[in-house]
């Protein structure tokens, strides 16, 4: 039994994503041969992990599909509040998946698609300029009879071809059975709404339009991989240097691409709707403890005629342990010894002159010398 045999019998006949995210993922043979040489082909671990599990089409998240339908938990999306309750159009598929599917093409705040799209133009016009060809992006009234602004325009010579990027989902419900059938249906999809869109008008100002669209699965579109053709011809006449600006091109493209879909879904993992612990990837980093600061006072003393000896004391708690407490000085007077405590009622240190350790009726008392607390040493200050 081969590979699409087994997926067949775990996938939907309504809905078959495995399938369909498995001939996307074949379009690409790049990304696990990149050397992270470069930002732009190093993947930190969080990212690789989510792209991993998406390659051998298992769930990115820690719920799994079996105890979420016996244990009848739902799925809430924090971005859009779309429940796996609710079911695509016309189908008995919820909207919220364990696979990531959801985040992909979720209308929800955030631009990280946009994100992922742009990331893309970045790097056709990285590929453009380092093929020696002058490439604008975003280029305004480029259009002679439309408003529309395409991503990139390239300049070969007396050719002018403008760019327009497209990313593409081959699990939505639009296109997941026929790319199940059809490898790299999504992106031909995409190629002939853009053509529709930009053929026209390039036509008939003396352009070239080509629409470059890439699967979240890894496959490119017909129509960007003849324009990266292209650009390796003009990059360089030798057949070596061909192979080697193409390859490095298609590592560039397919890494920023698996990218931008794992910040998609990680920015977007489903929650459980319910009382539950919270399910995180990562170890939540809560720093290091601080120091416990150390409680000490400082008494003022009295005029000389009304001095009296300090001693701490605490008839209720253990002693305050600390470093800087004044040492006991006995007495030369008649006067009764008094304490230095902390008052149960305002939670003070409060000075008892009757040493009887109840001070509650004495804590507002006007002929109670002042008290001064400082701040403890974790504030800077010297106590």
């Amino acid at each position: 039994m081969n590979v699409l045999e087994k997926i067949s019998e775990i996938d939907d006949p309504r809905h078959p994503r495995h399938t369909a995210l498995f001939w996307s993922n074949t379009g690409d043979v790049h990304f696990f041969r990149t050397l992270p040489t470069n930002q732009t082909q190093a993947t930190c671990n969080e990212l690789f992990e989510i792209i991993v599990a998406r390659r051998i089409l298992l769930p990115t998240t820690n719920f799994s599909s079996d105890a979420h339908q016996q244990n009848s938990q739902v799925l809430l999306c924090p971005s859009c509040h779309v429940t796996s309750i609710t079911n695509a159009k016309n189908s008995s598929v919820p909207l919220v998946d364990i696979y990531g599917d959801h985040a992909i093409r979720c209308k929800g705040p955030g631009g990280l698609r946009t994100e992922w799209h742009d990331n893309l133009v970045k790097i056709w016009h990285y590929i453009a300029r380092l093929a020696g060809v002058r490439c604008d992006t975003e280029v305004r009234n480029f259009m002679l009879n439309s408003n529309n602004r395409p991503d990139l325009v390239i300049y070969f010579g007396n050719k002018t071809v403008t760019v327009d990027v497209r990313t593409c989902d081959p699990t939505n419900m639009a296109n997941c059975i026929r790319s199940s059938q059809q490898p790299g249906f999504a992106s031909l999809s995409g190629e002939c709404l853009k053509d529709r869109k930009w053929v026209h008008d390039a036509g008939l100002q003396g352009d070239v339009a080509v629409a470059v669209c890439h699967e979240a699965g890894g496959n490119i579109g017909e129509q960007a991989l003849n324009l990266l053709s292209e650009l390796s011809s003009f990059a360089s006449a030798s057949p070596a240097e061909r192979a080697a600006f193409t390859t490095h091109a298609l590592q560039c493209l397919h890494a920023t691409n698996l990218k931008g879909v794992a910040k998609l879904i990680r920015s977007r993992t489903p929650i459980k709707n319910g009382p539950c612990l919270p399910q995180r990837n990562e170890t939540i980093d809560l720093g290091a403890l601080p120091n416990c600061p150390t409680r000490y006072a400082t008494v003022l003393q009295a005029p000389a005629t009304n001095l009296a000896p300090n001693a701490i004391l605490n008839d209720t708690t253990t002693a305050l342990e600390t470093a800087n407490d004044p040492p006991n000085i006995a007495t030369e007077t008649n006067e009764p010894a008094s304490i230095t405590k902390i008052c149960d009622f305002c939670g003070t240190f409060r000075h008892c002159p009757l040493s009887c350790g109840n001070c509650l009726c004495l804590c507002r008392c006007a002929h109670m010398p002042p008290v001064v607390l400082p701040l403890p040493p974790a504030f800077g200050l010297a106590p």
